[in-house]
């Protein structure tokens, strides 16, 4: 990653990792239910269609995570003294902080993020 943070950066390549297994989780927290009841009440043979419905999601998930990637870019706006971030991947949104508006920066890692050597910023 470039330190000039007066250009448009994007997070870390291996910010899709943590994009893809948010979105996943998302979407199978929406989803347990109907796996269960299909599970449950699908007999074995087609067993396989429900093996497929979840490689398709975390397909759809990762194909999300990457498109979140390219849509967010971040920089600081030396001259404006703004800190500027793009995101979006349907509806574009800008989001701009005063550089003297930021009274802290609270950054974490959960255990994915520890494993992979990247922080979080909140």
């Amino acid at each position: 990653m470039d330190n000039d943070f007066s250009k448009p950066q994007r997070e870390s390549a291996f910010g899709i990792i943590i994009m893809g297994a948010h979105t996943f989780l998302q979407i199978a927290k929406g989803t347990f239910f109907v796996f269960v009841a299909a599970f449950i009440k699908l007999p074995t043979s087609t067993f396989i269609y429900l093996l497929l419905g979840i490689a398709f999601i975390m397909l759809v998930s990762a194909f999300f995570a990457y498109l979140w990637y390219l849509k967010f870019t971040f920089f600081l706006d030396k001259e404006k003294q703004e800190f500027v971030v793009n995101k979006g991947i349907f509806s574009r949104d800008q989001v701009i902080i005063q550089l003297d508006k930021i009274q802290q920066v609270n950054i974490n890692q959960n255990i994915l993020q520890k494993i992979i050597g990247i922080y979080g910023l909140k």
